[in-house]
Parts: C-alpha cells; sequence; structure tokens
C-alpha cells in the first residue's frame, strides 16, 4: 500500500497557484533568509527560518516548501549552521509575531504542518484585540495549503503570530509563504480545517 502521506505531499506540490497572490508584508514568505520583519521569542525560533526541504534530507516526507526557506520549529539548520535535516526535538517553545499590516485581500493564504495540537502549535492572526485562530498543524512534516477568510477585517491592521507551546510528541510547528488573495487556495483535500471565517469561535 502507497503511503498516504507520501500521496497528500504530492497532491499539494501539484496544486496550481492562487491567482493574484501577494505577499502580506516583505518576508512574509521567509525568503530573505533571516527573520526580517518577524519578531521571535523563546528559544523555538532560533536557527529560523530553516533552508531547503529538511525533512526529505533525513528520511522523512517532504515538507513541501514555497521556495528555500520556511518555518520549522523542529529544525535545527539554517543553511549556515549545522547540515541538512538536523532537528532539534520537540522541546522549545516560543512564539514568532509578524510585524504590523494592512489586511487588503479577502484571503490570507499559508502553507502549515507539524504539529495538531490546537491552541498549542499554530497559526494565529491578531487584530484590533481580537484574536482569530488560523490553523494547527496535521501530525505530518508536510505542509498543506490553508486559506482564512479575513473578509470581515478588510482594511484593518494585524499581525500574525506561529506559536509552539509544546514539549510532547509532535511538539512543533511548520508555516511558510503568508499570502493574501482575492479567492481561497484551490484545495479539496480532506485534511484541510477548511476556510474559517474571521469572527467565529474557533473549533
Amino acid at each position: 500500500m502507497k503511503n498516504p502521506i507520501v500521496l497528500i505531499s504530492a497532491a499539494v506540490l501539484s496544486l496550481p497557484a492562487v491567482g493574484s497572490a501577494e505577499l502580506l508584508f516583505p518576508n512574509s514568505d521567509f525568503e530573505a533568509g533571516t527573520l526580517a520583519n518577524w519578531t521571535a521569542s523563546g528559544s523555538a525560533f532560533t536557527r529560523q527560518p530553516t533552508r531547503g526541504d529538511n525533512s526529505a534530507a533525513r528520511g522523512a516526507v517532504s515538507s513541501g516548501l514555497q521556495g528555500n526557506y520556511w518555518i520549522g520549529t523542529f529544525e535545527n539548520y539554517d543553511g549556515i549552521t549545522g547540515t541538512p535535516g538536523d532537528s532539534r526535538g520537540d522541546n522549545p517553545t516560543g512564539t514568532l509575531t509578524s510585524q504590523p499590516f494592512t489586511i487588503q485581500k479577502r484571503y490570507i493564504n499559508f502553507l502549515i504542518g507539524g504539529g495538531a495540537l490546537p491552541g498549542v502549535t499554530g497559526v494565529k492572526l491578531l487584530c484590533e484585540g481580537q484574536e482569530h485562530v488560523m490553523g494547527t498543524g496535521f501530525n505530518t512534516e508536510a505542509m498543506l495549503p490553508v486559506s482564512f477568510d479575513a473578509q470581515a477585517l478588510i482594511g484593518k491592521t494585524a499581525t500574525l503570530v506561529i506559536h509552539d507551546q509544546a514539549t510532547g510528541g509532535w511538539g512543533h510547528i511548520n508555516a511558510d509563504n503568508f499570502t493574501a488573495s482575492d479567492e481561497p487556495v484551490p484545495s479539496g483535500l480532506q485534511l484541510t480545517p477548511g476556510i474559517p471565517r474571521a469572527g467565529l469561535p474557533p473549533v
């Protein structure tokens, strides 16, 4: 029997790009190879962003990264220190907070993977004192595309927070390529959490 995670990864890599998608702010895709326009706290986001497909380099499923750099709090290689495939385990914790940006399009799209631990590992949006849950992982290193419906927040200023407060099994988060678009990512994958609508309580 074929590995279902491998099949999912192949499906993700074959998805067409979202039309007219644009970066939320400079380096919202981590392709600067640094954390420019992001602020890290704790120990989880040192040696980040990680460079290359490190999960595949150590014989695991492909991360499905976009470009050359992505966030992976299990990873311990940044292209300068360490070697491809190096990992640090699940003990580090912390947050990575973006610079403020203005929400200009309906959908915020990104890739997410790592541990399926809602409220403990994941991505959230902070806007005008409200916290909006955007997603968590799927217990796989493969990052899958997610769209968050931010229609109710267009024109407002927000920040992204990538968080990892877990120390047990699958206690890490993977994330990459935060963009804005008028349409959600083409998906249909059963593992995606759908298109959350801003203002609804977390599920």
